[in-house]
Order: structure tokens, then C-alpha cells, then sequence
């Protein structure tokens, strides 16, 4: 592991971060992939760039509000990626977009069957509005 993703993953265990919120590409992912892994550290980033940053970068604060491109992140908000991209979700009004994405995943799983069972798309569409 280089001395700039030793660094850093020394500083996420000393102020005992859950996750990683990056604006620009992460660095060194191939030689911290395996401890972020190991550590259940969710990493969200705009991509990857293989070049040093250990003498251009600090840790300036944390739990605090902070902007990413044109988005409010703000401590307790809920924060999710996967390989599709990163959404926001102000603590608020977390409850309510939870409960919809369920209700969505489960009205999805029923069209899966349908179209499996032979029903249209098409037709699954018009019954029941989602794919």
C-alpha cells in the first residue's frame, strides 16, 4: 500500500469514519480497495486517478455540512451510491423516500413475475405503471 493510501486510511480510523464522500477522483483505489472492504467503508467518488496527493491534501473537517458539485450534504442526511451514481437524501425526509423506493422495488419484483409468466412489457406498463 502506497504512503499516501497508508495516510489516509489512517486518518479515516483515527476520526472513525463510516464511509468516504469524494468531489474528485479517489486515488490509490486499487491499493486501498482491499481495506475499505475489509472495514465495510462505502466510497463514493466521481472516479479514479492514479496520481499522488499526499503533500496536496488535508482533512479540514468532518460532520459538518459540505457542497458536492451543487449538492447540500449535511450530517444525518443519507447518502447512497452504487455504480449508477450517488443520491442525497436530506434526513427530513429519509423515511418517506425509503418507504417509496420499497414500494417501487416491490411493485417492480411483481412485473418481473408477470413478464417471466409471459405478460408484455408493454402490457405490464399499462397495469401497473412501472417497469
Amino acid at each position: 500500500m502506497g504512503r499516501a493510501a497508508s495516510a489516509r486510511i489512517a486518518r479515516i480510523d483515527r476520526v472513525e469514519a463510516r464511509d468516504l464522500l469524494a468531489q474528485d477522483q479517489r486515488v490509490d483505489v486499487d491499493q486501498v480497495a482491499i481495506r475499505v472492504l475489509e472495514q465495510d467503508w462505502p466510497v463514493f467518488s466521481r472516479g479514479r486517478y492514479a496520481q499522488d496527493s499526499e503533500v496536496r491534501t488535508q482533512v479540514a473537517d468532518f460532520r459538518c455540512p459540505i457542497e458536492v458539485g451543487q449538492v447540500s450534504v449535511r450530517p444525518g442526511d443519507l447518502v447512497f451510491g452504487d455504480l449508477d451514481g450517488v443520491v442525497v437524501v436530506p434526513r427530513e425526509v429519509e423515511a418517506e423516500v425509503v418507504e417509496r423506493a420499497l414500494e417501487k422495488a416491490r411493485g417492480e419484483k411483481v412485473v418481473r413475475r408477470e413478464i417471466e409468466a409471459g405478460m408484455s412489457s408493454t402490457e405490464a406498463f399499462r397495469k401497473y405503471g412501472i417497469l
